[in-house]
């Protein structure tokens, strides 16, 4: 063997040493890669689960407030103008009895 095929003999295993740990560091990158994916697709999915109760939650306040503003509504009706006439009734037997 001469010189420079000891030389091409190094350089060819320096060459394959060197691609060899290329190859290791991308495959450290590449399952780093797998594990953030998996994390985000956990993520996702946490916030799939938080949208879908903030989203029930809407509906459950939604439906107490119409219930309130139901209540709310009918309150004259059922409160306001009963007592109205209440008092009307009292004040004109109070009327009256100032008269005499």
């Amino acid at each position: 063997m001469t010189v420079d095929e000891i030389v091409k003999l190094m350089i060819f295993g320096s060459l394959s040493i060197s691609v060899l740990g290329i190859s290791i560091q991308l495959m450290r990158i590449l399952g780093g890669f797998a594990d953030m994916l998996g994390d985000l697709r956990t993520t996702v999915k946490n916030f799939g689960t938080l949208s879908t109760q903030l989203v029930e939650d809407y509906k459950l306040i939604g439906n107490a407030l119409r219930s309130i503003a139901g209540g709310l509504s009918n309150f004259n009706e059922k409160v306001i103008q009963p007592m109205t006439r209440v008092g009307n009734m009292v004040g004109g037997f109070w009327g009256k009895n100032k008269d005499k």
